[in-house]
């Protein structure tokens, strides 16, 4: 595993106090990297860019980074939630058709599963 300074990042905007041109990137009480004022429009935003997507990756083996792309996660969610979909339906068949409420659990935990991700989209 390769070694990077732990999470949390974060970021300071020291273009602020009007002496510095610089934003930095901060990690356990140590500068990681800094942005100096270029595009001024883009240097905030990369700076949340790159805090947000090392704090994502929080236990994440940096070796393994790169392997799967985010779009590629999202395509298997989709996958996965379209297959649960049809399980609930099959489900709800099964349920009312008095099969002894032996699948009633699997019923509530699939259509909760669902309902949380739907939620979230």
């Amino acid at each position: 595993m390769s070694s990077h300074t732990k999470e949390p990042w974060n970021y300071y905007n020291d273009t602020n106090d009007g002496k510095t041109n610089r934003i930095e990137i901060v990690a356990i009480g140590k500068t990681i990297a800094r942005i100096y004022k270029s595009v001024e429009e883009e240097d905030l935003p990369n700076a949340v860019r790159i805090v947000e997507c090392v704090n994502a990756c929080v236990d994440v083996d940096s070796a393994e980074l790169g392997k799967v792309s985010y779009s590629d996660l999202k395509q298997q969610r989709d996958e996965l939630l379209a297959a649960l979909r049809l399980c609930v339906i099959a489900l709800e068949y099964a349920t009312k058709e008095q099969l002894d409420g032996t699948l009633d659990n699997a019923f509530d935990a699939a259509s909760a599963a669902i309902q949380k991700e739907e939620a979230q989209s």
